[in-house]
Order: structure tokens, then sequence, then C-alpha cells
């Protein structure tokens, strides 16, 4: 919900602005069966600058993909959509090139406490996302 609905409007007033980094870890949920897969299209579009592309359409479309028992025709149109070199893309997801980096960042999470997606911490303080925006005008009127 996070993705499609508020995170544009907080990427252009904080991030766009250079206010405030954002940093963007992997933390693919059990129950989503295909969320490992979709990790690795993110990150394999993102060896041809296109993650965030990537990311949008795979929020946009999670109903679409998210149960398929074969997601990975879809990521491949996604790739071709988004004028990627798609044999590098298929080469990338069928190698499973970051099948590993991403079990690594969920991993770090689940050590760091996260138990739910999103999660955003500031100044490591965690909060919700109806939390965000005050936490950031507050952290950002501390710093100045």
């Amino acid at each position: 919900m996070f993705a499609t609905t508020q995170e544009a409007e907080l990427l252009k007033a904080y991030v766009d602005t250079g206010k405030v980094q954002f940093l963007y870890h992997d933390f693919p949920l059990t129950q989503h069966k295909n969320a490992v897969p979709a990790a690795e299209a993110a990150h394999c579009a993102g060896d041809q600058n296109a993650f965030w592309p990537m990311h949008d359409r795979l929020f946009a479309t999670q109903a679409q993909w998210e149960q398929s028992d074969q997601p990975a025709p879809m990521f491949a149109g996604f790739a071709e959509q988004l004028k990627l070199d798609t044999s590098a893309f298929a080469q990338c997801m069928s190698g499973h090139k970051y099948q590993a980096r991403v079990q690594a960042l969920h991993d770090a999470a689940l050590k760091a406490g996260v138990t739910q997606t999103p999660t955003f911490t500031i100044n490591g303080q965690a909060l919700n996302v109806n939390q965000l925006r005050g936490a950031i005008d507050a952290a950002l009127a501390t710093a100045k």
C-alpha cells in the first residue's frame, strides 16, 4: 500500500529535495510465494539502471503475479516494457544472481527486529507509516 499510495509523495518532498536519504532493503515476506523472485527481478533490472522503475511496476501489478505459479514471464514482460536488454535480464533471473543477497538482507532485517513491511527507522527508532512524516519533520528540525 505504501509503495503505491504514499512513497512517491514522500520521495518528492524529502528525498528529491536532498533533505532525507532513503535506503531500501529487501524484506520478502514468506507468505508471498513470489516475493523473492520479484526482489530478484528488481535487482536484475537494477543492473540496467532500472531498479526503481521495476520496483514501481512490481508493486503496481502485485495482484497479477503474487500467487502465480509462473511469475517469470510476467517479470520478463515488465523488463521488455522498460526497454531493458531482455537477454541480460533473463540470464540474471535464471542464474539467480541476487537470490543470496535478497536472503541476506531479509535475514539482517529479522535480526534487527523487523517483522513487517514497510518498516521505517529514523535515527534508530522504528516507526510505522502513519508516524513517518511527523518523525521526518521533527528529525529535520532537530538537525538544523
